[in-house]
């Protein structure tokens, strides 16, 4: 009788797989998904993937990233609102 490995990796794709029985079974992990708070700009960046950009928002998802992406809008906008209003206010007081 053949004895088989334990694990194997393929060279091609580079998925590793894990004897169990007489099967091979690829090892599939659970990507690591931060939970970030996205506010309402992030809210509204993902309405916009979710309608004008389904493949870039499909691919965010599947690859784990959507949360961060959508919390790095949220900074990005919320900085930026912070920035517009201190200008704003400085305008208005010179006069």
């Amino acid at each position: 009788m053949i004895e088989l490995a334990k694990n194997y990796t393929d060279d091609q794709t580079g998925i590793s797989y894990t004897l169990i029985g007489d099967h091979y079974l690829p090892d599939i992990k659970e990507p690591t998904v931060t939970h970030n708070t996205i506010g309402r700009f992030g809210r509204e960046r993902l309405s916009y993937l979710k309608n004008h950009r389904r493949v870039l928002f499909t691919n965010l998802l599947t690859s784990g990233r959507l949360n961060d992406h959508l919390h790095e809008t949220y900074e990005t906008a919320n900085n930026r609102m912070e920035v517009i209003s201190r200008q704003m206010a400085d305008a208005c007081t010179v006069h």
